[in-house]
Formats: C-alpha cells, sequence, structure tokens
C-alpha cells in the first residue's frame, strides 16, 4: 500500500473511531429522559462536534481520492455520488455506462430493500425500465406507494419473491428478463455470492454490482458455508469464470464492480484484480460528482401535451416528477427539497395548506427565495387572474427550474420571475453555493457566515445584483403594484 494512502486511512479511521464514540456518547445522553440544562448542552455541543468530524471525514476522502493510487483516471472511485444508493455506488454505476454505453437499459435488482434506496432507483429515473426482487412486502408496498406511475407502466415490475442460489434463473425465466439486460444488482450479503453464480449461469448482464466482506481482505478467496458474505478476490474469480473482469469497487469499500469482458476495451485501470481494487470498509459520507459529468449523465427532459408537443424544456440536468398539488422539475443534485419531492410527492405540505387558508384571489404575494417554485406555483393557482405573485430567486439553476414550472403549471400569467437577490443593500454580492442542498445558497456576509469545518472551502461563489425591496420594486415593477 502506497505510504500516502495508509497515513490518510489511518487518520480516517481514526476519525470514525471517534464518531462510534460520540454517537454512542449521544445516545446515552437521549436515554435520559430528565435531562437538565447541563446535559442538554453537552448533548448539543457533542453534536456539532459529531456534524464537523464529518466534514472532516469527506476532506479526508477527498485527499484520499486524490493520492497517487488513485492518479490514474480509469479508475472509478472518484466517480462516486450518492443520490439514491446506500453510499457512493450511483455515480460509479452511471460513469461505467458513461463509459461502455447501452444497450437495453434494462436492470434487475435483487434485494432492493424499502424502494427509497437501492442501486437502479436513479436508473429508473433516467428512463430506464426493470425489475425489483425482494421477498419483503414493505419494499413492494413502498415501491407502488413512492413510484405508482412507474408501476402503472410497467416500466418499474415488483415481484414478492425470495430470491435464493435454486429458485433464481427460474424466476429470471419466468419474468421474461431479457438474456443481456444493462445491470444486475444483487444487494443481499447474505448467500450474495450464490445467487451471482445462479444467475450468471442464466442471464448475461453488461454491468454487475455485489456486495463483498471488506473484513475478509484483498487476496484470499473465501466464500461463507453460511452464505453470510464472500471475500473479494472469490468474487473476482467467480466473474472471471463466466468472462467478467472485476473493474472498481465503492471508495467505502463493500460494494463490487464487474463489467463483461466484451464490453471493457482499455476504459478501466487494469490488472482486474482484488488486489488493484479492493477498498477497505470507511464510514459514509456524501462525495461530490463534477457538475460537466452531471451535464453528461442527466440529460434535460421535454415535457409533452397531449399533442404531443413540447411545452417546456429544462436547460439544466433535471428529473420531472409528478406532485401531490404541482407538477415539477427538481434538481439530481438536490438531497433535500428535490429528493423529497421525488420520494413524496409534495414538499412542505403543512405550508401548502397554510397558504390555501391566507392567500385569496386578488392578492399579491411576494416570494422571496423562491427555490424551483413549488410555492410560488401554489400561490399563483391561488391569486388567479386578478392577483400577482413576484418571485425572486437568485441561484440560476433554481431559477431555470423555477421557470420551467411556472409555465408547466399554467401559471405564466400571474407569477413573474426575477434572477437577483434582495438585501440591505444595492449593489453586488456574492453567494457561496452548496453542491448538494439547493436550499442552502448563502449570501456571502464574510465571517459571520456559519459553515462546519472544511465546508466554505468547497463552495463555489457567483457575483449577483442585489437591490432592496423598495428600490427593487420602483426599478423592476414600476407602476405595476
Amino acid at each position: 500500500m502506497h505510504p500516502k494512502v495508509k497515513n490518510q486511512i489511518d487518520k480516517l479511521n481514526s476519525v470514525v473511531s471517534s464518531i462510534i464514540t460520540i454517537e454512542n456518547l449521544l445516545a446515552d445522553t437521549a436515554n435520559n429522559v430528565e435531562l437538565n440544562a447541563s446535559d442538554r448542552s453537552k448533548a448539543e455541543n457533542k453534536f456539532s462536534e459529531l456534524i464537523g468530524i464529518g466534514q472532516n471525514i469527506s476532506l479526508s476522502l477527498e485527499k484520499l481520492a486524490s493520492s497517487e493510487r488513485f492518479s490514474d483516471s480509469r479508475r472509478l472511485v472518484s466517480f462516486g455520488k450518492q443520490y439514491f444508493s446506500a453510499q457512493d455506488e450511483d455515480g460509479i454505476i452511471a460513469e461505467i455506462f458513461q463509459r461502455i454505453g447501452t444497450s437495453n437499459k434494462t436492470f434487475v435488482e435483487i434485494g432492493p430493500g424499502v424502494g427509497r434506496e437501492n442501486n437502479s432507483l436513479y436508473l429508473l429515473l433516467q428512463n430506464w425500465n426493470g425489475f425489483w426482487l425482494d421477498k419483503s412486502m414493505q419494499s413492494v408496498v413502498a415501491g407502488l406507494t413512492l413510484l405508482k406511475k412507474y408501476v402503472l407502466n410497467k416500466s418499474l415490475q415488483l415481484g414478492k419473491i425470495e430470491v435464493n442460489a435454486d429458485n433464481v434463473a427460474g424466476i429470471l425465466a419466468d419474468l421474461r428478463i431479457s438474456d443481456k439486460p444493462d445491470f444486475l444488482s444483487v444487494s443481499l450479503t447474505s448467500a450474495g455470492y450464490q445467487i451471482l453464480n445462479a444467475c450468471l449461469k442464466a442471464i448475461k448482464p453488461s454491468v454487475v454490482s455485489i456486495k463483498y466482506d471488506a473484513q475478509l481482505g484483498p487476496s484470499i478467496a473465501i466464500v461463507s458455508d453460511a452464505g453470510l458474505g464472500a471475500s473479494l478476490k472469490s468474487l473476482e474469480m467467480l466473474g472471471a469464470n463466466y468472462g467478467y473482469s472485476l473493474v472498481g469497487c465503492s471508495i467505502f469499500g463493500g460494494t463490487a464492480f464487474l463489467v463483461r469482458n466484451d464490453l471493457l476495451g482499455d476504459k478501466f485501470a487494469a490488472p482486474y484484480t482484488s488486489e488493484n481494487h479492493f477498498e477497505p470498509l470507511r464510514s459514509y459520507q456524501k462525495s461530490a460528482l463534477p457538475e460537466e459529468y452531471l451535464n453528461a449523465v442527466c440529460m434535460s427532459e421535454n415535457l409533452q401535451d397531449e399533442n404531443r408537443q413540447v411545452v417546456s424544456s429544462t436547460t439544466v440536468p433535471s428529473i420531472y416528477c409528478e406532485g401531490v398539488e404541482n407538477n415539477v422539475f427538481i434538481s439530481p443534485l438536490d438531497q433535500v427539497i428535490g429528493r423529497n419531492i421525488l420520494l413524496n410527492a409534495e414538499w412542505e405540505p403543512f405550508l401548502a395548506q397554510l397558504i390555501k387558508k391566507i392567500v385569496m384571489p386578488g392578492d399579491i404575494v411576494f416570494d422571496i427565495g423562491a427555490n424551483i417554485g413549488c410555492h410560488a406555483v401554489t400561490f399563483g393557482k391561488r391569486v388567479g387572474s386578478s392577483g400577482r405573485v413576484v418571485a425572486i430567486e437568485p441561484e440560476p439553476t433554481n431559477n431555470a427550474l423555477l421557470n420551467h414550472n411556472v409555465k408547466i403549471n399554467g401559471c405564466a400569467n400571474q407569477v413573474s420571475t426575477f434572477q437577483m437577490a434582495l438585501s440591505d443593500m444595492n449593489g453586488e454580492i456574492s453567494m457561496d453555493l452548496s453542491d448538494w442542498n439547493m436550499g442552502d445558497h448563502r449570501i456571502n456576509l464574510g465571517e459571520s457566515n456559519k459553515f462546519a469545518a472544511g465546508e466554505k472551502a468547497e463552495r463555489k461563489q457567483i457575483t449577483l445584483e442585489s437591490l432592496t425591496l423598495d428600490d427593487f420594486i420602483e426599478a423592476k415593477l414600476p407602476g405595476e403594484l
């Protein structure tokens, strides 16, 4: 192991141990139902310390990924990104298909969990089709609730089936799954090796994702007799038996990726061995996906009316969501507002209900910091043709989505949008951007801004026009209100 990498891993393991200690302390404090002021203060301080340690982990992982071992651009670890996967699998899967292409955009995931967090949900949202196979009724119910339209149009097919090595070939045949799907994910630790072995006898996917037991190290071929896990070396050898090569692992350890040999070319880091690609277990933390990569994998979507006429086309990476109240485009980067809308079909429903009670036809509403327009659209529908909504959103991506969301919900006549900032001064101001929380962009106030350790250094900055509210009304809406 390269000394730089070993040094970073040692530091990382030390930080992880500290997190476990703090989490235990927090749990002990939470169990004390009679918290006094002193105890509560200690718990809050520990929580703040935990956040700081999490940021240090993120920085350690970045340094690790930029070390000498990972300097080869064909390695996959630096492309890791979490949208809906448990860790950073989403970004790696997308990068693999960016390199090798797709043939039918079909996936099979065995053990998708409750439908909120797995290796194929992000593919489904990129217009793939596939199958989730899981014995748990909870996963099937969750899938129906959260992903109803995909189930109804059969883009996603659900099977409440207990999959094992003896029945998986028959299940694949009964479901008429393609003999060459693009992606197979075996998301089960228990008996994953045995199930994959049976799968590869029946189908030849382009890419395989499979769990491995990182505690077994990189060099020994071990498969648990009890079906509890397999070493990475054993999975490398299994893949080789069926014409597959190990092309990488998650930087957090525990998930390996195999690619069919006819698709390899010179696209991945050789040699395709467990010794070359093994990653030990590391604590969870989000990583960042480069913007130029997102532009390649998150294609702009067109929304068409019944006459198949394009009524809106996003100019930024986006996902179209059908909501409880309003249909909206969201950013795939957004782990907060966007993710909640995607999974729950709404954002802040309590506020939407409040808007309906207090906003009346003919009202004039200012939505300052409108984000992607979830509430601006609701305002627009409430004020009607005799009212007016002024929606102000400074950040360019949010503003672009705001404009599209206003249009597709038929509110363009009621809602006027502006890309700028309002503050207590006129002139240019600087804004610090978050790359994962599209509701956490902040005007740069110098040292008074509060960021977790290391976070501010990672934030991009943009310069914006700023006006006071009174001057905004005079300059942008003269005689209109």
